[in-house]
């Protein structure tokens, strides 16, 4: 029932009440008139201790977006309910939405000028809130919450810390850290911050010998709590449920760690996956005779039903990237080469058309934020940039917080 209907509703009982004891005074003798009032005052204050709490149910689920909009019940990928959208978090989130303002790591992570700042949708005002090297950046309510790896470009040593801020820049407070894991796909929803921890127990030439699971941390610092038992990556949060990867084969279970599911069982290995709404997208790896590795897209309902492949190519590996909308957006990349070229395809796997070179993009409204690749360079990218969803009007975020064309 919409509160102005209540409301009216809770106005016609109070009428009634008070039109049956005008009948009743008339009836009967005016000493009796006393009696009746304490039955109507009751009656009227039960009338509306029930509508009130009609209302309060009401309006407690509902939630704004940042149109203006309303959505009931909760919706966890509205963006300013959760610090970020799966796809952005898959990619490292180096940028955030919230309020008017994009947090974002400009220059890309190991840089010496690597920071993070905030500027308006419209490109002015930008302001640096921090000076620390920001990662899967979350902007909930008056907080940015990021991580920061405390290693050199290789991963050496192995460490990560959790930090939030005000969004002003003031109160930049240390809330967990390690020094022997990493926390990967860090994820706010509510007073909770979920993340993949990934123990490491040792490294050689970049491979490391880790463990992974799903753990939460509340957003003061405490309560951390392990999830899972199993090895699990990319995590994946939407509406009520975690979807994640393990080995490969795919899982969901509530926010809690309770009711772990199997949802698709897979013969080989599931590489990158992205939830989103009531679908699913992931890349399967495949092999040829010679050695030569390819990939799948394959689209699925979030119960596990009606699985198919999308989009392949037998001379190329294939990895979902993100999404808006109507489209979806994946990386393209050869064997034995860093980076690779960001395409899209309609959700049927229609249409691909390539954009530029990049394989790290974050979608905020109408805009792609991304990192063009250096494909010469192992693990370098060029500072931030952004692009149409259709891959037009690139541009760099100059330090005037405004955007210049090439």
């Amino acid at each position: 029932m919409k509160p102005e209907h209540i409301i009216n509703s809770i106005g016609r009982v109070n009428d009634d009440l008070i039109k049956s004891a005008a009948d009743s005074r008339n009836e009967e003798n005016k000493n009796n008139r006393q009696n009746w009032q304490p039955m109507i005052a009751v009656a009227a204050c039960i009338a509306i201790v029930i509508g009130s709490g009609l209302l309060f149910m009401r309006w407690d689920n509902v939630i704004s977006d940042p149109g203006g909009a309303t959505t009931d019940p909760v919706d966890y990928t509205k963006i300013n309910i959760r610090g970020n959208t799966p796809a952005n978090i898959m990619n490292q989130a180096l940028a955030a939405y919230n309020d008017g303002w994009i947090y974002y790591n400009k220059t890309g992570v190991w840089s010496e000028n690597a920071g993070l700042y905030k500027i308006r949708e419209d490109g002015a005002g930008e302001v640096k809130i921090s000076d620390l090297d920001a990662r899967y950046i979350n902007a909930v309510g008056d907080y940015v919450y990021f991580t920061v790896y405390n290693t050199d470009a290789e991963g050496i040593p192995p460490g990560c810390s959790l930090y939030k801020i005000r969004a002003d820049g003031t109160g930049e407070t240390l809330l967990y850290e390690e020094t022997a894991a990493f926390f990967e796909n860090v994820t706010v929803v509510g007073d909770w911050v979920y993340y993949n921890r990934y123990a490491v127990t040792g490294y050689d030439d970049r491979e490391y010998d880790r463990s992974t699971s799903v753990y939460r941390i509340m957003t003061d610092g405490t309560e951390h709590t392990r999830l899972n038992e199993i090895d699990s990556e990319g995590i994946n949060i939407v509406n009520d449920r975690i979807y994640y990867m393990s080995g490969g084969n795919i899982y969901k279970m509530r926010l809690d760690g309770g009711e772990n599911t199997l949802i698709d069982e897979n013969s080989g290995y599931v590489s990158r996956l992205l939830v989103d709404g009531d679908w699913v997208y992931f890349s399967h790896g495949s092999q040829h005779e010679d050695g030569i590795k390819y990939s799948k897209i394959y689209k699925m309902k979030t119960d596990g039903t009606g699985k198919n492949i999308i989009y392949e190519d037998e001379n190329s590996m294939l990895y979902p990237n993100n999404v808006s909308e109507d489209w979806l957006y994946f990386t393209q990349s050869v064997p034995d080469v860093w980076g690779g070229d960001l395409c899209r395809i309609n959700k049927e796997g229609a249409k691909q058309t390539v954009l530029s070179d990049c394989s790290q993009t974050f979608i905020i409204g109408d805009w792609i934020y991304y990192r063009a690749d250096n494909k010469t360079e192992y693990r370098q990218r060029e500072s931030l940039r952004k692009m149409r969803l259709d891959g037009t009007e690139q541009s760099e975020i100059n330090s005037a917080g405004t955007t210049g064309g090439d």
